[in-house]
Order: C-alpha cells, then sequence, then structure tokens
C-alpha cells in the first residue's frame, strides 16, 4: 500500500486545478452540450413539448423543474452553470 505525497511547491499541483476546469470548460462549452443540444434542436426543435422541456430542465446540474423553470437566465448561469448561444457570443 503506498501513501501519496505532494510537496506544496510543486508545479504538478497546478494540473491538478488546471485540468478540471479545462474539461468542465470543453463540456459545457465545446463537445458535450452544445453538440447534442444542436442535433436535438434540428430533430425536435419544432415540437412545443421538446420545447418546454428545454425550457424547464437544466442541462448539466440537476434541479427540479419547479425551481428551474421559473429562474432567471443570470441565475441559471451562476447557479446550475448554463452556458447557452445567448450567454456566450463567439466571434
Amino acid at each position: 500500500m503506498g501513501v501519496a505525497s505532494f510537496n506544496a511547491n510543486s508545479d504538478w499541483l497546478h494540473f491538478s486545478v488546471v485540468s478540471p476546469c479545462l474539461t468542465a470548460l470543453l463540456l459545457m462549452c465545446v463537445s458535450g452540450i452544445p453538440m447534442g443540444e444542436e442535433r436535438y434542436d434540428k430533430k425536435y426543435g419544432s415540437n412545443p413539448a421538446y420545447r418546454e422541456y428545454k425550457r424547464v430542465t437544466a442541462p448539466l446540474i440537476p434541479t427540479p423543474t419547479a425551481v428551474y423553470g421559473p429562474m432567471p437566465d443570470t441565475l441559471k448561469l451562476i447557479c446550475c452553470c448554463e452556458v447557452n448561444n445567448t450567454t456566450l457570443a463567439f466571434a
């Protein structure tokens, strides 16, 4: 059985912070949520039931629909890490 020991001044310690942040950024802004939403928006975007489901369902952090649905967009961004096309504008 081994024991891990880290020196507080180690450069590797920075990677332990950067890696989860980079993974979350990629998931929320590049490959995970945007690609999935784009595909389903094309397929079901004209369906009113799908639009209502999307409006009241949090994409990343499980939140009760009764709480998430009426929540303002700014609060959704802060509390639920929701990043959508209206929140970020890419050139």
